[in-house]
């Protein structure tokens, strides 16, 4: 048996992903539904990191805001909570990002935390920070729809398929 360095989680998923419907089916008749949602966790993971990046954002802004306000003085403690707690968040994405990718392909996490961080810093910036009052409507549109076309990626990049060709 040859050593690999990988975790023996991530090889049954790169197996699971690399083999054929009709073989899986073969095996098991209730595992074509495993197959399907194979990347379904990673995309959680991921999205919990473009959350965690976005509560930090708006965290590390409140610390921001605090400390530049006149009664800084004041809110010292509060400041300090608030980049505590951003801190942490950033800590915590930090982490949930190791853990996807520990389990699954660089090659399809990496572009699906990306386009999760994007999104989120977005709608905390639109909806916290309220800069949604500096776009006219047909810009926050031509958002909106940038951000399906994203979520469409994302769909077309967890159906893809990795096919184990056998060779005679």
């Amino acid at each position: 048996m040859p050593s690999d360095p990988r975790r023996p989680a991530r090889v049954l998923i790169n197996l699971i992903g690399k083999c054929p419907i009709g073989l899986i089916q073969r095996l098991s008749p209730g595992s074509k539904r495993l197959k399907s949602n194979l990347k379904l966790p990673m995309v959680l993971l991921c999205w919990s990191c473009g959350v965690l990046n976005g509560l930090s954002l708006v965290f590390l802004k409140v610390c921001g805001e605090i400390i530049n306000s006149p009664e800084a003085a004041q809110n010292v403690f509060f400041a300090l909570l608030m980049g505590a707690i951003g801190g942490l968040c950033a800590f915590v994405n930090m982490f949930t990002l190791n853990q996807s990718m520990k389990y699954y392909p660089n090659l399809d996490v990496m572009p699906t935390y990306q386009s999760m961080i994007l999104m989120h810093m977005l709608l905390s910036g639109l909806i916290v920070l309220n800069e949604s009052a500096l776009y006219t409507w047909l810009e926050l549109l031509q958002l909106s729809g940038s951000a399906v076309f994203v979520i469409a990626g994302i769909y077309v990049l967890t159906k893809k398929q990795n096919i184990v060709v056998i060779k005679d």
